[in-house]
């Protein structure tokens, strides 16, 4: 009878490993690990049977088509659908190059259209004596590996293997703070840093914090060209505040035009209506757009999920109401910044998965997409200019409580958890250089391309975050003025 020595599966993500590696041998169960991006499976046929401990006198090439078979079921149990059928690359083991002939002659036989690259590899010595071809199988994933009991993968991979262990290695971690950073513009580090804050100690710390907040509504009310409105708007079982946001002197009092519902900026603990809208108020003059500003309810007063679904109740309201704020329908679109940019992004996941309102476009700027804060921009800007990685987890950790960095978080919460970005709209994604975000936001716009939406994605090189709302700079004028002529483009185009 036939054995497996080895069922091991390696999980990659490009540009570099991630290092988890689960080998065959002992007993445990299957852990649900999220495989996205490249799957290794490698299968080996020592050429004896485990339960009677002797060898087995098979052919070369039964023991290679056994490898197949192994690596095939092994791929299928790990959620890739076609097996080895669906493979990219091979890479095989022999313990004589002179093997290679045959596994080529098998490997023909069973797949002769599927022209994949092959690397073969002599050592002089398998997994365990005996074992003369390892066969291992690279195959892109997309989900997780079922919540099998090994007993039972044992009855879909080798019924003849009676024990396996599971075995965890991991890369050594990286000491947030201990990697180099890109540069600062010159001329933002010479701006007072305003946005850098010391962690709250405790609830009472952070309201005074969010007493303390600079007044930011002075620049629209002393702003002739803008008119200022207060509206309530019921959701659910409570109701939030919100304003819309004006030409004072609309140039066509009967044309419909834009409107831009609005999530402001502050970690999601902090912030008001007026928090990073000073990154619309162009569009608004010049495409006499008009944007309401939603007051959602911050945390850890209320959950994340409370706080998205109050953003997702403010879209439902306003898209009942757009004849009241003479919103076009095909113009109509979502915008935050930094945490709203979060809450952006995941009120429209609920509003494709509910099939509830649509909207044209999705302004997401420095948006605060990820719970884990495990990339390499949040290790590298551990305590940078303006918001930094601790606060992010701080942020996080008012939002989730401790659910935080934990699996099974909302991707309505934490969008970057999202593994399906289809049918969304067009997205305009801009972060800087120097700031934890720069990379979620950048495997955001990737994911949504690999879904085939279209995203215009910029980062800004030398950047902090908030540097064009927050710190008068020549840098921070052009990424503003780039992301109002993307607007002001692609609203024209709507009519």
């Amino acid at each position: 009878m036939l054995g497996i020595n080895m069922l091991g599966i390696e999980y990659f993500q490009a540009p570099g490993r991630l290092g988890e590696i689960f080998e065959a041998g002992g007993t445990s169960n299957v852990a649900k690990v999220p495989l996205r991006g490249s799957l290794v499976v490698t299968g080996g046929q020592p050429g004896f049977d485990l339960e009677r401990g002797e060898l087995v006198t098979s052919s070369l090439e039964d023991e290679i088509d056994a490898c197949f078979n192994c690596v095939d079921a092994a791929l299928k149990s790990a959620g890739v659908a076609g097996g080895i059928a669906q493979a990219h690359r091979f890479t095989c083991f022999l313990s004589d190059m002179r093997y290679e002939a045959a596994v080529m002659k098998v490997w023909r036989a069973r797949m002769p259209d599927h022209k994949v690259p092959w690397v073969t590899i002599g050592v002089s010595m398998l997994a365990i004596p005996a074992m003369r071809v390892e066969i291992a199988a690279e195959a892109l994933t997309d989900g997780y590996i079922p919540e099998l009991t090994l007993e039972l993968l044992l009855q879909i991979i080798c019924p003849s293997l009676t024990t396996i262990t599971m075995v965890q290695r991991k890369e050594k971690a990286i000491e947030p703070g201990s990697l180099p950073i890109p540069p600062y513009d010159p001329e933002i580090m010479t701006v007072e840093d305003t946005q850098h804050r010391p962690i709250p100690k405790s609830f009472d710390e952070l309201k005074e914090i969010r007493n303390r907040e600079e007044d930011s509504s002075k620049e629209f009310f002393d702003d002739p060209d803008l008119a200022i409105n207060d509206h309530i708007i019921p959701i659910s079982e409570t109701f939030l505040t919100a304003i819309s946001l004006s030409r004072r002197q609309p140039s066509d009092t009967g044309r419909p035009r834009p409107g831009i519902l609005f999530f402001h900026g502050g970690g999601r603990v902090m912030g008001n209506v007026f928090t990073g809208l000073n990154s619309l108020t162009d569009a608004v003059k010049e495409l006499d757009a008009v944007v309401i500003s939603v007051n959602y309810r911050l945390s850890p007063d209320y959950h994340g999920t409370e706080v998205v679904e109050d953003c997702y109740g403010s879209l439902v309201w306003l898209s009942r109401h757009l004849d009241l704020f003479r919103i076009n329908p095909k113009q109509f679109m979502i915008a935050g910044v930094s945490a709203g940019a979060g809450l952006a992004a995941g009120t429209i996941l609920i509003a494709r998965d509910r099939k509830g309102p649509q909207v044209c476009a999705q302004l997401l700027m420095c948006p605060m997409l990820d719970d884990r804060c495990k990339s390499l921009s949040c290790l590298q800007f551990e305590n940078g200019r303006g918001f930094y990685t601790t606060w992010d987890r701080y942020a996080w950790s008012c939002v989730l409580g401790r659910e935080a960095g934990k699996e099974g978080v909302s991707p309505y919460v934490a969008p970057a958890r999202a593994t399906d970005l289809s049918r969304l709209p067009i997205a305009y994604i801009d972060a800087a250089s120097g700031e934890p975000f720069r990379d979620e936001d950048i495997a955001y716009a990737t994911k949504l391309w690999e879904c085939g939406v279209q995203a215009h994605l910029h980062i800004w090189g030398g950047g902090c975050h908030g540097f064009d709302l927050f710190y008068k700079s020549e840098l921070g004028r052009q990424a503003c003025e780039t992301r109002t002529k993307w607007l002001i483009r692609f609203l024209h185009s709507q009519e």
